[in-house]
């Protein structure tokens, strides 16, 4: 049987602050998309979404503990989101934005989801849990409406 670590707190300290970095990234760069590229269907769509990732992003705050053990800064928050930032970058049609999105991003914050529920004790940390719910949730509705309008 192996054994199962949680996350302490200053675990979770480290993962709100790296699900705050990633959430304002998202907000910023969907929110720019929106803006900019030409087609209104996904200037809707991502309109929308960058609204619900700043949400998430107050979410997470919420769950920084008010005794940070861990301090404020953590050496590899910039290694965990720059290939999310990267993959965003420079895209110029909604249909790019579509791909990187479900190809890239989507996955990669799924994947984070899972290793964070896995690390948390849902009885224990009933607020973290429902977070990573509603996030969870909102990306497989941002995954549908991807995979509708993709051919």
């Amino acid at each position: 049987m192996a054994l199962v670590t949680r996350d302490l707190l200053e675990d979770l300290g480290r993962r709100a602050r790296r699900w705050i970095a990633i959430e304002e990234l998202l907000f910023e760069t969907l929110g720019g998309w929106a803006r900019r590229l030409a087609d209104p269907a996904a200037q809707r769509a991502f309109g929308t979404w960058c609204h619900r990732h700043a949400g998430h992003a107050d979410l997470w705050r919420s769950r920084l503990p008010t005794i940070d053990t861990a301090g404020g800064d953590d050496d590899d928050d910039d290694a965990w989101i720059a290939p999310l930032r990267s993959a965003m970058s420079g895209v110029t049609t909604a249909d790019e934005a579509i791909a990187v999105l479900r190809h890239s991003v989507l996955p990669a914050l799924q994947e984070a989801v899972a290793e964070h529920r896995d690390a948390i004790d849902p009885l224990l940390d009933g607020p973290t849990a429902r977070i990573l719910d509603l996030v969870s949730v909102d990306m497989s509705a941002e995954e549908r409406q991807l995979v509708s309008r993709l051919p």
